[in-house]
């Protein structure tokens, strides 16, 4: 029963940090990346070599990471996490994905602006306008030198 114990106190320890109320979706990929090399390890354990190996099996099923891009997508924007946790093809994946995103969103702006904010005079205003977010934000930053 003590083997069967600490064999799932990391199940535990994650179950916990993810009912907490602040986790996260990037930290699924994290969580399940290091339960996996923990079973990998854990072989040492005598009697539940089969509980082991359901375990690893049932979480390789249950995180196909590959089906949903969005926990690939989140764990690499997550500065805490960007590719630690993924592999080469995964990483790329998820780049693949943003810059993608990235290019529709911006095909959908180009294609809603309308004549008015395309005239030389209203960019001009906005030009103007951006100058002098940017002055307040150098000026802003200046405190810290």
């Amino acid at each position: 029963m003590e083997q069967c114990i600490k064999l799932l106190k990391p199940f535990e320890e994650i179950t916990n940090i993810t009912s907490s109320g602040i986790s996260c979706i990037s930290e699924v990929i994290p969580h399940a990346i290091t339960l996996l090399k923990y079973l990998g390890k854990a072989e040492r354990i005598p009697n539940l070599v089969t509980v082991r190996s359901s375990l690893q099996a049932e979480l390789e099923k249950q995180f196909n990471f590959d089906e949903n891009k969005k926990y690939l997508v989140a764990t690499f924007l997550d500065p805490r996490f960007k590719t630690s946790f993924l592999g080469l093809v995964q990483a790329e994946r998820a780049r693949q994905k943003i810059l993608l995103e990235a290019l529709k969103l911006s095909c959908n702006d180009e294609s809603s602006s309308t004549d008015e904010d395309s005239s030389p005079l209203r960019k001009k205003r906005n030009l103007n306008e951006n100058d002098k977010t940017f002055e307040i934000q150098d000026s802003f930053w200046n405190c810290f030198e």
